[in-house]
């Protein structure tokens, strides 16, 4: 049984949409990803540094002025930001595994589509 030309052109199109539209997204995810990994590995770093200044004064940024500020204070702020970090990365990580799967199950029916095209008309 096969199916007329204009049906099958429309379900390939909408694959073919499918597995575009996994594909844009496991990238956009993938960039949002790097991103954080890089602002947490920022924040780790900028945390080590204030652990071994022990005595420095430090001083924060807050919109257009400085403020002095403890060095406990500071590691905390730092601390609690790089565990929001990693936390969001681990998300992104589970979201990046299931679009990859989304769009290998994609690829993998317009494969299947495009076999069952050539086998039918071998047959014919």
């Amino acid at each position: 049984m096969s199916l007329p030309d204009a049906q099958l052109h429309q379900i390939l199109a909408q694959m073919q949409a499918q597995a575009v539209a996994a594909q844009r997204e496991l990238s956009r995810v993938r960039a949002q990803s790097s991103s954080l990994e890089g602002a947490r590995r920022r924040a780790e770093l900028t945390r080590r540094q204030v652990e071994e200044e022990k005595d420095a004064t430090l001083w924060v940024g807050r919109g257009k002025m400085f403020l002095k500020t403890p060095s406990p204070d500071v590691q905390a702020e730092l601390l609690e930001r790089e565990q929001t970090l990693s936390a969001e990365v681990a998300n992104l990580g589970k979201k990046m595994k299931f679009l990859e799967k989304q769009a290998a199950e994609a690829q993998g029916h317009l494969r299947d589509v495009f076999r069952g095209m050539d086998a039918q008309q071998r047959a014919t």
